[in-house]
């Protein structure tokens, strides 16, 4: 799939104003994101059916990214107990709210780590951990790599 990605004219002086006006380009990326969905087995794309009350939650969640919240101030958010929420999210997503919480972080990690303008401190800070380093043990426990690592694989 990198090869595929390296066959893209330009990939490696994109800006926004060189996406803006480049039609070629943008069909070459609409091209590329259908051949990479395209090889997503058809069992991995069940649709995920959670409840409102549950979606509401994991939006609080996203948009707090930044702070810390326990569990007790997201199961607040949602009008319920802290064990009526955990056993919610254990139900339905087969995760803790931490753990959820954990995992936007460094989705949202992964994205920044693709500019190279921002350093590893500035990631952790925009991504809520309290420092590089617990920054880093996180993201090699769900990543399998460090982000030093997946910005030297990952954007070559």
């Amino acid at each position: 799939m990198l090869n595929k990605i390296r066959l893209v004219p330009a990939v490696k002086s994109w800006s926004k104003e060189s996406l803006a006006g480049n039609h070629g380009l943008a069909l070459a990326m609409r091209g590329l994101i259908h051949y990479l969905l395209s090889q997503i087995p058809m069992d991995e794309l069940r649709p995920l059916r959670i409840s409102e009350r549950l979606a509401a939650n994991m939006a609080f969640v996203e948009s707090h990214i930044r702070q810390s919240a326990s569990n007790s101030e997201i199961a607040r958010h949602i009008g319920s107990s802290m064990s009526t929420m955990l056993r919610q999210y254990q139900r339905e997503l087969g995760l803790t709210p931490q753990t959820y919480l954990r995992q936007k972080r460094i989705e949202k990690a992964c994205t920044l780590l693709h500019d190279p303008d921002r350093n590893i401190k500035q990631i952790a800070e925009e991504t809520g951990f309290c420092d590089r380093y617990h920054f880093s043990r996180a993201f090699k426990n769900l990543q399998g790599i460090t982000p030093l690592q997946y910005r030297r694989k990952f954007i070559a």
